[in-house]
């Protein structure tokens, strides 16, 4: 069924300077030109296989329920968990032509929190697009909170996908299978949800809205965004066609990189490899924060399918550099105790030492073994074809300590004994320690050196500083950044004055986000030099608005562009992506107020199945 509907005077959507219209006053929100013309598809009964559709959501079919708002009346799906009989992919015309805003209206429903998730694209698209919950879903909302992106399960939330062509296309929904897939550390499985569509809404474009949307994409002067996902890909791909699909939203943004995560500690997400571990799965609940990404790697096996070739091979083919990333992780504390590989088992006398003597659950890298072995990993790696090496630096620190060669050299150079200064009091120490962790990086950028000289480019190093706030090792505050990066074992000066990263990312470390006095102390030490700053985005969840204002905030403070931490989850918040991904568009953002309304809206149910939702107060968990 398709209804034609006049959209009202808000806009929906995008990042185009020629969207407002320009005055004296602020800029105001102008409607798409055609915005009286959307076409709601919302008869999703229509899909194909009939046999996929059911009234009541038998096991194997999507359940098709009956709704109306102010603006359409139609029949929408549902899917629940299906892990003896999961549902099939549904098919649906899409009877419209030509270049047109795509919206999908879904309804999440407040089910004990637990995650949702839709799988979307075109018949013509490389790969779905996942769609999960963004905004603030609660069991009420309060009368001031109307306007932000706060929602109830009794509403429909309206977001942008994409611009598209949409001659002769079909729509394909699907929803994520159980296969099996047990998420662990995304707290619960991504399978066991429930998944909804109700309609798409399109609005046909004209040819300079077309025009605005290419402007949108990235460019070489807007490529300012690294994007990472630090392993936690193997949190969802199970097949070669997700792991595309982790990274076909970065096509045409202003993404540069993928800081794609390749190691937690000694193992490694790939197949050919001796010095590092492949990670497997297990049964063992107070083991499967590494057995989570070991049931991944056991599906590829089992397919014959080598992850990281593929990743090379399609970040390659849209156009991104493809980092391979190391989270040097120790062992998870108790009670879940899954090791880091069995380089670490094997190797007690290379534990750091803590100022008391004991040992601690990491290596050193005051030991060249250690160093060695990274490298050794690293070296494979680039025989995949990655574009550099990415070392976060942002967990699991100190990564000297009070090692016996630290001892002893230290006493031959100064004539002390450091166990006998009080940490972190001496500088000198300090900067002693320091000094191993940049030879790591020196033999790290002399290993791209060589490669990249053989391949006639520069390869790239990215190192990620900060940490979990309160994170500090000694006390509970900071100081000054020269003497705070030097206490954590990062002679961040050194690197810059070397030249040895080429990209020095900020992760929250004295609060839950950068601050922008950070953001001025570290920027002023690489501005004129090779090294870009850039600063690790958080919070990960924002309005769109939130987003903009503070990326231009960001920018006055010094930050060369952005890192988006745990990529993999925002991709999946389509309104939230649109502006995460534009953020290399600096001198843009001023004129991109009022984001949220034109990415986001909510559009509450005047009926679902047989109930006038305007006249009952009922929700889902009662």
């Amino acid at each position: 069924m398709l209804l034609l509907a006049s959209a009202g005077t808000v806009v929906l959507l995008g990042p185009g300077a020629s969207w407002f219209r320009r005055t004296t006053q602020a800029p105001v929100v102008a409607p798409w030109e055609r915005e009286d013309r959307a076409v709601y598809v919302a008869d999703m009964s229509r899909a194909t296989p009939t046999t996929a559709l059911s009234s009541d959501g038998r096991p194997g079919t999507w359940k098709v329920v009956p709704f109306s708002t102010a603006k359409v009346t139609g029949k929408m799906l549902f899917s629940a968990p299906g892990r003896t009989a999961p549902v099939p992919e549904l098919r649906l015309a899409v009877p419209v032509r030509g270049w047109h805003a795509v919206y999908v209206g879904i309804n999440y429903q407040f089910i004990w929190h637990r995650p949702q998730l839709l799988k979307l694209r075109f018949a013509s698209d490389p790969a779905f697009t996942w769609i999960t919950r963004e905004g603030k879903l609660g069991l009420r909302v309060a009368p001031e909170e109307r306007d932000s992106m706060a929602y109830t399960d009794r509403d429909i939330v309206e977001v942008f996908w994409k611009a598209a062509d949409l001659s002769g296309e079909d729509l394909v929904v699907a929803r994520k299978q159980y296969d099996p897939l047990r998420l662990w550390h995304a707290g619960t499985d991504f399978a066991e949800n429930i998944a909804s569509l109700a309609y798409l809404k399109l609005v046909p474009l004209t040819e300079r809205e077309v025009a605005d949307f290419g402007r949108i994409n990235g460019r070489p002067e807007t490529r300012r965004v690294l994007a990472i996902n630090d392993m936690g890909w193997l949190r969802w791909v199970r097949s070669r066609e997700e792991l595309l699909e982790e990274l076909e939203p970065l096509r045409g943004t202003d993404v540069s990189a993928m800081l794609w995560g390749t190691y937690r500690g000694f193992y490694c997400s790939y197949f050919r490899t001796r010095a590092g571990a492949v990670p497997t799965g297990g049964d063992n609940e107070f083991q499967k924060f590494f057995s989570t990404f070991g049931e991944g790697m056991d599906r590829f096996r089992k397919l014959g399918i080598d992850p990281l070739e593929e990743a090379v091979s399609y970040a390659h083919r849209i156009g991104i550099r493809l980092v391979a990333s190391i989270r040097m992780d120790g062992p998870k504390p108790p009670p879940y105790d899954g090791s880091p590989g069995p380089f670490y088992e094997a190797h007690p006398e290379y534990r750091l030492i803590a100022p008391d003597g004991s040992p601690t659950l990491r290596l050193s890298l005051a030991y060249p073994e250690v160093r060695q072995r990274y490298l050794a990993m690293f070296r494979e790696a680039l025989g995949y074809g990655v574009d550099g090496i990415g070392v976060i630096f942002n967990r699991n620190f100190p990564f000297v300590g009070y090692e016996a060669p630290v001892v002893e050299s230290f006493r031959q150079k100064y004539g002390l004994d450091p166990r006998t200064l009080q940490p972190p009091s001496d500088e000198r120490f300090l900067a002693h320690q320091a000094s191993y962790v940049t030879e790591f990086l020196r033999e790290i950028r002399a290993l791209l050196d060589e490669e990249g000289k053989r391949r006639g480019e520069r390869l790239i190093l990215a190192v990620a500083i900060g940490g979990n706030p309160p994170a500090h090792p000694y006390q509970p505050s900071l100081p000054g950044m020269e003497r705070a990066t030097l206490e954590f074992g990062w002679d961040v000066r050194r690197w810059i004055s070397d030249s040895l990263p080429d990209y020095l990312v900020l992760h929250p470390w004295r609060a839950l986000e950068v601050t922008d006095a950070e953001v001025r102390d570290l920027s002023s030490w690489t501005r004129g030099t090779s090294v870009r700053f850039m600063v690790d985005f958080f919070p990960e969840e924002l309005d769109p608005e939130q987003i903009r204002a503070r990326a231009l905030r960001y920018y006055a403070a010094g930050t060369d562009g952005f890192c988006l931490w745990n990529t993999d989850l925002r991709v999946k918040r389509p309104a939230e992506w649109r502006v995460w991904s534009a953020l290399g568009h600096r001198n843009e953002l001023e004129g991109w107020r009022d984001l949220e309304r034109r990415l986001f809206r909510i559009v509450p149910f005047k009926s679902l199945g047989v109930y006038n939702v305007d006249g009952c107060s009922c929700h889902s968990t009662g």
